[in-house]
């Protein structure tokens, strides 16, 4: 005789993925938010600032860079200060972003400043983009763990 047994509802699927939900959503929308850019701006340097594939380049491969050093002071900030501030930061940064790309705009008849700026505005994509993912990792191990590490 088999007896079915329904897990406690505090082990199901549900129980662990709804804490996070609120930091998936903000994750996937900064991340959305950020990505727009990516088919416009290789083509806006290239076709309307007349720069070569290297500059196309070194313009996208700024966000990468900066990301890359910016994580430390994102978890420093994360870890001295709190994930709210970080992930408050990297998302005005974020939106300043928007203002930077912009800004590049009114200066495509002097293509070397609007590239500049728009380099500008990739290092702050990068920087504001490793707060939001430190943050976001810092609250979703501190909303998650304690229920899932104790099994």
């Amino acid at each position: 005789m088999t007896t079915h047994t329904t897990p406690p509802a505090d082990r199901s699927l549900w129980s662990a993925f709804l804490p996070l939900l609120p930091l998936i959503s903000a994750v996937f929308v900064a991340y959305l938010a950020m990505g727009m850019a990516l088919p416009v701006v290789p083509r806006h340097v290239h076709d309307t600032l007349g720069q070569s594939t290297l500059a196309v380049g070194v313009v996208m491969g700024a966000q990468y860079a900066s990301a890359f050093f910016a994580r430390m002071w994102a978890g420093e900030v994360t870890d001295g200060r709190g994930a709210r501030l970080s992930v408050l930061s990297g998302l005005v940064g974020a939106s300043c972003v928007g203002g930077v790309y912009l800004l590049s705009l009114a200066f495509v008849g002097q293509p070397r400043l609007s590239l500049g700026i728009l380099f500008a505005g990739r290092l702050l994509t990068g920087v504001a983009e490793s707060f939001i993912i430190t943050a976001m990792l810092s609250g979703a191990s501190r909303a998650w763990a304690p229920r899932m590490l104790a099994r």
